[in-house]
């Protein structure tokens, strides 16, 4: 999804001016000299604006993702992108980087160890995991499903919603699905949090929920997965704990 139209446009011509405003204040003297200096810098700046602030996962991330995916994740890769001109709008995965906007303040420890970036990374995490798994083609099959959410509903974010009974299988969930599952999981094993994508949470129950998707993610994603622990995993996010010195 590419949000932001005007504002992401403006944003390089904003720097350009500020320099330029930059430069007539200091003087116009120095002639040449100022003005290729004052170019260079509007150029460094722009790609600063371009590029935002880059952040590999720390241990603590690290270690959850390897919970949740296993080897089919490469977490090495993973790059936390903040403030860019892409990451403007909602927050959005592009191939290994996930964007996210300046209200979502990833350089902040006390930001990073919350609910709310958790879950969220759960979420961008299992984007990276299809783009890794499958390529680009996840990013297709988001953006259909949104339009068509949006065409027959007028609402994008019902793209997101699924219902789980004992015949649904991970796999066949859509690119936005897979991602609501596995962040709705984060969700009610951490924080005890209900789903926000499970439409059929009454009839199923959230035990219920909780051990089918372990039985698809174990079918599906990780060979190797194990149940989380949730006081153990939510004590490890938060910074109360450690993460194990080697994550299985």
């Amino acid at each position: 999804m590419i949000h932001g139209g005007l504002r992401s446009g403006a944003l390089p011509l904003l720097v350009l001016l500020s320099v330029a405003l930059s430069s007539g204040v200091q003087g116009c003297s120095a002639g040449n000299r100022s003005s290729l200096d004052a170019s260079s810098l509007a150029t460094r700046s722009v790609e600063a604006a371009r590029r935002g602030q880059r952040l590999a996962l720390d241990e603590r991330e690290r270690w959850l993702l390897k919970q949740l995916f296993g080897a089919s994740l490469d977490v090495e890769r993973v790059t936390l992108v903040h403030g860019a001109i892409m990451s403007e709008g909602a927050p959005r995965t592009v191939e290994n980087e996930i964007h996210l906007p300046k209200d979502k303040p990833v350089e902040d420890p006390t930001f990073r160890r919350s609910m709310k970036h958790v879950v969220l990374l759960a979420h961008e995490a299992t984007h990276v995991w299809q783009f890794q798994t499958r390529g680009l083609v996840y990013a297709a099959d988001a953006l259909a499903n949104q339009g068509h959410a949006y065409a027959t509903t007028g609402d994008r974010s019902q793209a997101y919603r699924y219902a789980l009974d004992e015949t649904t299988s991970f796999a066949a969930l859509n690119a936005e699905q897979q991602g609501r599952l596995v962040e709705d999981y984060v969700r009610l094993v951490l924080y005890g949090a209900p789903p926000r994508g499970l439409t059929n949470a009454d009839v199923l129950g959230l035990e219920t929920f909780r051990a089918r998707v372990e039985a698809e993610l174990k079918a599906h994603v990780n060979p190797a997965f194990v149940s989380l622990e949730g006081a153990v995993a939510r004590a490890i996010m938060s910074g109360e704990s450690p993460p194990p010195a080697t994550a299985p």
